[in-house]
């Protein structure tokens, strides 16, 4: 279908919360001419042809980006508010943990976002994310790489501080079906996995951070970027050099 002048659409941005996938854009165009197919047939027909990405870049042609990208990321905070709902009331994620839960917190457009591995003590009494000693360092790092908080999101794939103190699997297996939700909503371009249990909350796998700290893998899209947990490098001294001279290769990755 050609892109005519002078056309007069119309965007309609919602969440599709029945399938728990991501925010649905429909353009509508409205012309002239006569169409055989219904309005739903139509909208379904574009939907598969329009990329959020080229709605944006449309937008920004029209003059219009302000307005309607403005509710897009309105839209967007409602459906994350509405995912840490079902976070609260998710009986399985309180299963062996306690405190508040923390679904976590940012820009709800980010292009990168820093996944943890559970809440601590601090989080718990609060309900927000990397706000302890761990989070202080995190979040210094962050604004030492040229960002600010307000660019990013920050979340973990467990949302309650597990009794034990480490997550199980079976606790990162679980959360990994809230996180998934919020990547689907938020759409990052970065993901920077701080630890094992990030890595296996996002890639499914056991990855040996020693190793591969630093070590940038390209998957679906998107770009993960391997490091470790502040909470280490607060430990461990030389993981925290390491931890530095990550944050100097992701600052070159922005």
């Amino acid at each position: 279908m050609s892109i005519y002048p002078n056309i007069t659409r119309y965007f309609l941005i919602f969440p599709d919360i029945a399938k728990c996938s991501r925010i649905v854009v429909i353009q509508l165009e409205f012309r002239s001419c006569h169409s055989e197919r219904s309005e739903e047939s139509l909208a379904n027909a574009r939907l598969k042809q329009v990329q959020r990405s080229f709605v944006v870049s449309l937008l920004r042609m029209t003059g219009s980006t302000k307005l309607v990208y403005n509710g897009f990321m309105d839209k967007k905070r409602a459906v994350l508010a509405q995912i840490a709902k079902e976070i609260e009331r998710c009986r399985i994620c309180k299963q062996g943990k306690s405190g508040m839960a923390v679904p976590g917190e940012g820009n709800p457009d980010a292009d990168i976002m820093f996944i943890g591995e559970a809440p601590g003590r601090q989080e718990a009494k609060t309900g927000r994310p990397f706000i302890g000693r761990s989070g202080q360092l995190l979040r210094s790092l962050i604004v030492e790489s040229g960002l600010t908080e307000e660019d990013v999101f920050i979340t973990s794939p467990v949302k309650y501080l597990p009794d034990r103190g480490t997550p199980t699997p079976k606790d990162v297996a679980h959360g990994r079906t809230h996180l998934a939700k919020q990547l689907a909503v938020i759409e990052p371009k970065i993901l920077v996995l701080l630890g094992a249990v990030a890595a296996l909350g996002v890639l499914e796998e056991k990855i040996p951070i020693v190793k591969r700290h630093g070590e940038i893998i390209e998957k679906d899209g998107r770009k993960y970027f391997i490091t470790f947990h502040p909470a280490a490098a607060l430990r461990f001294p030389k993981l925290k050099t390491l931890l530095l001279a990550d944050f100097q290769k992701l600052r070159k990755l922005l």
